[in-house]
């Protein structure tokens, strides 16, 4: 196996692409129900062609299938998987070796591709497609031609034939289900969509349902009736209004809502000293949402509270003050002086005392007549030397 390894890195290789019918998909549009929601693709288990980037690269081509979603997300999520099933031609080899490669190496491989449609842990969906790709070697003769093409053309048919097909698979799948879903919500009410969501756990469907559930929400007092559908799926907190979204902001344990049923067993002031003691964010509400809170019920206090926990910074006396960053100034480099004549630099002391006895000596040598005053002055300069007493004096 190792010299066939070493051999099938060189020379001519090709590959072709062989669907399970022996042609080709026809090119089909993603669901529609999808391009309303988000979701993501894994393609993380392939276990085909281990050389040279080619997982890689079919991985890049299965991504393709993000572009069925709005965006990235987690409301849905695509998982395509493939792994070898059969593999045949491997005597070829031994003809291969002794003609020198003009009859080529030809191996065919059997795979399986399972997409699956997941939301959060449920999976709504699976397909699994069978296809083979069949690999061919030569290195002295271009026999190997024969049997495929070099270059990424093949991986590109794979992906593009593969993903045709699951699509296609699911967009069956969707328009069988769609007409059981519109008869169990028939009703359009609260009820209908409530017993569709208990009735069918895995239903394609379920992410609708929700959505339509959220649009029946009540204008006033809505809170308990989003927390009756949360219970049902969590996953409903997405199509919540906007308008009532407020109740459901803040760390957990202590959203808006937790916080309004706490009231009722806690002292307001204390409450309100935790959530601004803890510093979690809430958000700097607006009018609207302050009046939906207090008509819901909830204490000003605590509104105030979480307020202050959003907006509102250390105050300046319990933060240590920073350390004075150095301003880096550009200076031309002073040169390296010797241990010992740094030790022996005089002070700024010694030259102001320095600096008195040179002008002492100064006084006393105007009082030398004639030539020797200038005489007395030089010996003076030359015994204080220091350039800052000669600018001062």
């Amino acid at each position: 196996m190792a010299l066939m390894s070493a051999v099938l890195l060189s020379g001519c290789h090709t590959r072709s692409y062989l669907p399970p019918d022996g042609q080709m998909a026809p090119s089909v549009a993603p669901p529609q129900e999808l391009s309303a929601y988000s979701g993501s693709v894994s393609s993380s288990k392939i276990e085909m062609m281990h050389q040279s980037g080619r997982e890689e690269r079919l991985r890049k081509g299965w991504n393709e299938a993000a572009k069925w979603f709005a965006g990235d997300g987690t409301d849905y999520e695509v998982a395509i998987d493939v792994k070898k099933t059969d593999g045949k031609g491997g005597w070829t080899f031994v003809t291969y070796l002794l003609t020198l490669s003009l009859l080529p190496y030809v191996e065919t491989n059997s795979y399986e591709s399972t997409m699956e449609l997941r939301s959060g842990d449920v999976v709504l969906f699976s397909n699994t497609d069978s296809f083979a790709v069949r690999e061919s070697l030569s290195v002295y003769f271009p026999t190997a031609l024969l049997f495929g093409a070099q270059g990424p053309g093949p991986l590109y048919s794979i992906t593009s034939d593969q993903l045709n097909r699951h699509a296609l698979a699911l967009g069956q799948f969707i328009a069988e289900s769609r007409g059981a879903y519109q008869a169990a919500v028939q009703g359009g009410t609260v009820a209908t969509y409530r017993k569709y969501l208990a009735d069918n756990p895995t239903s394609f469907f379920r992410m609708d349902a929700l959505q339509q559930l959220a649009a029946l929400a009540p204008d006033r007092q809505p809170l308990a009736f989003h927390r009756e559908n949360l219970a049902i799926d969590e996953r409903y907190a997405r199509f919540i209004p906007p308008a009532h979204a407020v109740w459901f902001i803040g760390p957990e344990g202590m959203k808006v809502s937790d916080v309004l049923e706490k009231q009722a067993g806690e002292d307001i002031d204390l409450l309100a000293s935790r959530i601004r003691a803890a510093g979690q964010p809430y958000k700097v509400f607006n009018d609207e949402e302050v009046a939906a809170m207090k008509e819901g019920g909830l204490k000003p206090a605590l509104i105030a509270a979480m307020i202050d926990a959003s907006a509102g910074q250390p105050s300046a006396s319990s933060v240590a003050p920073a350390a004075a960053v150095p301003v880096a100034v550009q200076a031309d480099p002073v040169p390296a002086q010797p241990a010992d004549a740094a030790a022996a630099a005089p002070t700024a002391g010694d030259i102001a005392a320095d600096c008195a006895k040179r002008l002492a000596a100064m006084q006393a040598c105007d009082q030398i007549p004639s030539f020797g005053k200038n005489i007395c002055k030089a010996q003076v300069r030359k015994t204080y030397d220091h350039l800052v007493c000669s600018v001062i004096q």
